[in-house]
């Protein structure tokens, strides 16, 4: 009798231990993280892409899922010049109230919390990030979920600094030299050979012949509109056609979902009407009404191009879809016909048709190579401490 007591009174106290005292983990991650490249992560709450550094805490969260495993997502919860993208879910675990107490995720670099936002913690060959799941805080020990991610930091500088910039792709491909000149002709040469990094969308010999030899000339001879039109087709940021593809892939899924809230509502009400107010030959005419409705909203989904804006050179957006009839990538009316020709400062696509910034627009005068127009809106994020940039190019 009294073994069985003490079993149940162990019993109790087993299940009276506190499950912050019990950590799951997640698991054991390896990230290997370039210095010199960048991830493009999309917050949850908004389709406009942040350009983040590989070797960050969150790169190494990106990284590590990759396969898909963990996922996570991110919002910017906070006004995008104070820099803070925060981690809202890992592995399916969200943030939320419990007991009015926030649970939430926060990190921590070789043991130490962070208070730094994760896009903007620059992490280092050999260090260990570790996410935490628990109340305000919490400390590793009372976590009720972790995630650790052992790090590996490649430098691939030394490899790169050799290899062609995006000037020197634009000036070596046989079907760009009109390009090609107009750089030159403008003194772009010299930003374009910089850090960046550079998307460039390149237009062809041919699509420049379609625009007229007058209307090419003109433009030649017109230093400053020639300039603004070269500066609308290059975007900071390395944007590849794999990513490019993925963000108007976001876009559509969200566009979907509210076309469908839109018309369930509108059939609703149409539904109503119908039953309340209609004899048998009106509710006939508006089946086929309705029908007509129907298959002009189809019309208008399937010629709609889910599409991202991205911030150029010249401070103006620039529109980059995906055509949903045949399924190629767009920037502006111009079809992308060659992507990811990779440089050592960015990418280049090449397009078939020049694209054209507004006729009152005026090329903007970079400070610094690379520098974006400091008029305009587009946000760069970063601390006092000298720590990372993240860059949200969208405007």
């Amino acid at each position: 009798m009294n073994h069985t007591r003490l079993l149940y009174l162990g019993c109790i106290l087993f299940l009276a231990i506190p499950v912050s005292a019990m950590a799951v983990s997640i698991g054991d991650e390896n990230a290997t993280l370039v210095s010199t490249e960048n991830y493009t992560i999309v917050p949850a709450n908004t389709m406009q892409p942040y350009i983040v550094h590989q070797h960050s805490a969150l790169g190494a969260l990106h990284a590590a899922s990759l396969d898909g495993d963990p996922n996570y997502t991110v919002t910017n919860v906070m006004p995008a010049e104070m820099g803070y993208l925060l981690v809202t879910s890992v592995a399916g675990i969200e943030n939320r109230m419990e007991n009015d107490t926030p649970v939430s995720w926060t990190y921590w670099l070789n043991g130490d919390e962070m208070q730094a936002g994760p896009a903007q913690k620059r992490v280092n060959s050999g260090d260990t990030v570790t996410y935490s799941y628990g109340p305000a805080n919490h400390t590793l020990a009372e976590a009720a979920y972790t995630l650790n991610i052992s790090v590996t930091v490649v430098d691939e500088s030394n490899e790169t600094a050799a290899a062609m910039t995006v000037a020197d792709v634009l000036g070596q491909q046989e079907n760009l030299t009109t390009l090609a000149a107009a750089v030159n002709a403008t003194g772009l040469t010299e930003p374009l050979s910089q850090d960046g990094p550079y998307t460039v969308f390149a237009p062809t010999d041919a699509a420049f012949e379609a625009l007229g030899n007058e209307t090419v000339d003109q433009l030649m001879n017109e230093t400053d509109r020639l300039t603004a039109v070269l500066q609308y087709h290059v975007v900071e940021g390395n944007y590849t056609s794999q990513q490019l593809m993925e963000m108007t892939q976001n876009q559509t899924m969200n566009q979907t979902a509210n076309m469908t809230q839109e018309q369930n509502v509108t059939t609703g009400n149409q539904t109503t009407n119908q039953t309340a107010n209609m004899t048998q030959n009106q509710t006939a005419n508006m089946t086929m009404e309705n029908v007509t409705g129907t298959q002009t909203m189809e019309n208008v989904t399937a010629q709609q191009q889910a599409a991202v804006m991205l911030q150029t050179l010249l401070g103006q957006n620039l529109t980059v879809s995906q055509n949903q009839s045949t399924g190629d990538l767009m920037a502006g009316n111009a079809t992308i016909v060659m992507a990811d020709i990779n440089a050592s400062n960015g990418v280049v696509h090449v397009i078939d048709a020049v694209l054209m910034p507004p006729e009152n627009v005026t090329a903007a005068v970079l400070t610094e190579p690379g520098a974006t127009p400091a008029d305009q809106s587009s946000a760069i994020i970063s601390e006092d401490s000298g720590d990372l940039t993240i860059i949200n190019r969208t405007g």
